[in-house]
């Protein structure tokens, strides 16, 4: 065993479940790091606990066949959600990217009941000159806005588009997953600004149509959601407003 091998005191507990299963299937630093597309110095880092957070975690954790609790800032995040790899963003190809600089773009529609929620559809409808922050992000996606609930921030017709790697973090927009089983090609989401992350709540901010109020100010309407029932989050790292696409 090298230098690099050597087991680090720091590590955190996903850094050890990582070590510990490679070891047991044999794999070296450098096996694993070419089968998930990275470098050995990669993996001695996210095992030694230098890397606290990852974009390799999933495929590590397809790769050595582990759930992986993604860790942010010291919270513990909810375990990979085999569901979502059907979804935007995951296996299957649906959210790499295409041509120099593109990312697919995926149809979404209201949810029927809950005016907070979107129907987000496996099916694509098109491609997208990816913001310069993905241009090289494998996975990347973007779907249209169909609700008023977070204008005037998104209005409808807007596309977003999202990063699935980047960790939650308070004060950032997101899209979380309903675990809920899909109604045909489509899943339910939630588009909201992440207020605060709980041990079982995700505390959530949406404007409600604020752009079609005349009154002045407005209060965002909060609300939290289970973590049991939303158990996973992307970051949506910015738009094409629907003016000038």
């Amino acid at each position: 065993m090298n230098a690099m091998e050597q087991p680090h005191g720091g590590a955190s507990a996903i850094a050890e479940m990582i070590r510990a299963k490679r070891l047991e299937m044999n794999l070296s630093q450098a096996e694993l790091a070419q089968k998930i597309g990275s470098h050995a110095q990669t993996i001695h880092k996210i095992e030694a606990g230098i890397i606290k957070y990852s974009r390799y975690f999933d495929t590590i954790g397809r790769v050595l066949n582990l759930e992986l609790a993604d860790t942010w800032a010291g919270r513990s995040m909810p375990p990979l959600n085999p569901e979502l790899r059907a979804q935007p963003g995951w296996a299957s190809g649906t959210g790499a990217l295409f041509g120099p600089g593109t990312i697919l773009v995926h149809s979404a529609m209201p949810h029927e009941r809950d005016a907070r929620l979107t129907m987000l559809s496996t099916r694509t409808v098109g491609r997208s000159n990816a913001l310069q922050c993905l241009q090289h992000v494998a996975n990347a996606y973007a779907f249209p806005i169909v609700t008023s609930a977070m204008a005037p921030a998104f209005e409808i017709g807007d596309e977003v588009q999202v990063h699935p790697f980047l960790p939650p973090e308070p004060g950032r927009d997101v899209v979380l997953y309903s675990k809920a089983a899909p109604v045909g090609d489509t899943k339910a989401v939630c588009v909201a600004r992440l207020i605060d992350i709980g041990a079982k709540s995700w505390t959530l901010a949406q404007w409600s149509g604020a752009s079609e109020r005349k009154l002045r100010p407005f209060k965002p309407h909060e609300f939290t959601l289970s973590r049991a029932d939303y158990s996973r989050a992307h970051i949506i790292v910015g738009k094409k407003m629907r003016w000038n696409s």
